[in-house]
């Protein structure tokens, strides 16, 4: 049953499919929390970013931030041939802003399963990297799942989701009573707008049982304004009815990217400049375009409507000098949590040998109903 009271306290989640999955963490969350989920499948730290811009005063008066990007991270890596440079400097923008919150953050590091991808640790790595600067809690189920032999078991090729039943657990216990507030930062290195200055398009709020958006119809050629030159076009969120195109450019440089009918927010893996000069428009199908990967798109072989266009995510440097060090060192000020999500290792157990009983032939009901209560035991003991 979920709570409801004025007392209850407010947590902001943030993350891709694994946050929305139902009977996963956000349904396990709601035992305790009201739950502000800013998540969208497929994206990664950089759509976390662009909702933490775009919420900025809710999410600030929220009791708790939990977000998880490491799997998006990965296959963006995979399938998008993202860099991990950009990769990184994704990762830095975002955790360098929930540093400026004054409210618990928690990382969670979800397992890299699909066993065709590469460069997993690196990944994980970059993540401790930041976790270990602005000294977030984290809890890491990679690891978890290594250490143990859990990863074989629970393999999903190409979606890396944990069992739902896991999410949800971590999800109910959850205890803001565990974390430590990082020090907060007050000097960011970038600034960031939410360009949707469209009134020249004619607009529509589209929804669904999950989102509501104000989408635009870009049914013409248009110029960003003025005031957003020298910013870098990194991403665009959209929402169209079949699949479309956009076209960005200006006098040196050209991108397009394929767009699903999803609400989906895509990443421009070469952020290009906006300049005086920098048009974009939703364009018909050529071989000759400049396409970049994008998400989900890869059956996409002719234009089909208009691109329905959301908003842009721009970001300017602001001229601080960053040095990106090879190697992460840990922080006093981290907190690991890992340890408070053993009900994995018992589950697993569990499961093991319920599953060994039951191919015996000779099967025995009694036992079967032990271990049956076993594994229920488990759950309802972690989280009364």
């Amino acid at each position: 049953m979920n709570i409801s009271s004025s007392n209850v306290k407010k947590v902001a989640l943030l993350g891709g499919s694994n946050s929305l999955k139902k009977g996963g963490i956000k349904d396990g969350l709601k035992l305790n929390f009201e739950v502000l989920n800013f998540s969208l499948g497929g994206s990664t730290s950089l759509q976390n970013l662009y909702e933490l811009i775009r919420h900025d005063e809710v999410i600030r008066s929220c009791d708790l931030v939990i977000t998880e990007s490491n799997v998006n991270e990965f296959h963006s890596l995979n399938l998008l041939s993202c860099p991990l440079s950009i990769i990184e400097k994704n990762i830095h923008m975002y955790y360098e802003r929930l540093s400026t919150l004054d409210v618990p953050v928690l990382i969670l590091l979800l397992p890299l399963q699909t066993k065709r991808f590469n460069n997993g640790e690196d990944i994980n790595k970059l993540h401790k990297k930041y976790i270990y600067k602005y000294g977030f809690n984290f809890i890491d189920l990679n690891e978890i799942y290594s250490s143990n032999g859990i990863n074989d078991k629970y393999y999903f090729d190409n979606l890396d989701h944990p069992p739902s039943i896991i999410m949800y657990m971590l999800g109910s216990i959850v205890d803001i009573d565990w974390l430590q507030i990082h020090k907060i930062n007050n000097s960011e290195s970038f600034e960031y707008l939410i360009y949707n200055d469209f009134e020249e398009l004619e607009s529509k709020v589209k929804s669904n049982s999950m989102f509501s958006e104000t989408v635009h119809h870009l049914d013409r050629e248009l110029r960003f304004s003025d005031n957003v030159s020298g910013y870098s076009l990194v991403g665009f969120h959209s929402w169209s009815d079949r699949n479309s195109i956009l076209n960005v450019s200006n006098e040196t440089e050209n991108i397009c990217k394929r767009v699903n009918t999803e609400c989906q927010f895509h990443e421009i893996l070469k952020p290009i400049n906006v300049e005086m000069t920098t048009v974009f428009d939703s364009v018909e199908f050529s071989k000759s375009l400049n396409f970049e990967n994008s998400i989900r798109t890869e059956d996409i072989k002719k234009f089909e409507c208009k691109l329905d266009i959301i908003s842009f995510f721009l970001v300017k440097d602001r001229g601080n000098k960053i040095l990106y060090e090879k190697n992460s060192h840990k922080s006093n000020c981290s907190l690991d949590l890992s340890s408070k999500v053993s009900f994995i290792k018992d589950l697993d157990t569990a499961i093991d040998e319920f599953y060994c009983m039951k191919v015996n032939s000779e099967l025995n009901k009694s036992i079967i109903k032990k271990l049956a209560w076993r594994a229920s035991n488990i759950f309802s003991m972690r989280f009364k």
